[in-house]
């Protein structure tokens, strides 16, 4: 029994890692920039200084490694782009609740 818990934990722990994988390099791969999308038309300069706050003047594999490093040692998924201030572990706290009630009415009907 122990041995099929372990595995099934591996599997789980093999699912996430996959997930956060990929979602990182879709988004990474999208066509656009996030912050122009955000802010519409800004000078270079305050283009620059955001980019380099969110790490996106960073080649990707370079972002994919930091991303990772935090994600494993600390569970931080890093700051908001969307949610200015707010850590991207705040807006899922506090959205959580809110899709587990969705998940668990569908489930009811």
């Amino acid at each position: 029994m122990l041995k099929f818990i372990g595995k099934r934990l591996a599997y789980a722990i093999l699912t996430l890692f996959l997930i956060a994988t990929a979602t990182f390099f879709l988004v990474a791969g999208a066509p656009g920039d996030p912050i122009a999308a955000k802010v519409g038309q800004m000078p270079e300069q305050a283009q620059e200084i955001i980019e380099e706050k969110y790490g996106l003047d960073k080649p990707v594999l370079q972002r994919y490694v930091i991303y990772m490093k935090n994600l494993l040692t600390t569970g931080d998924f890093g700051e908001s782009i969307i949610y200015t201030g707010k850590s991207a572990n705040d807006v899922i706290k506090t959205n959580t609740w809110v899709s587990a009630k969705i998940g668990l009415l569908a489930q009811c009907h």
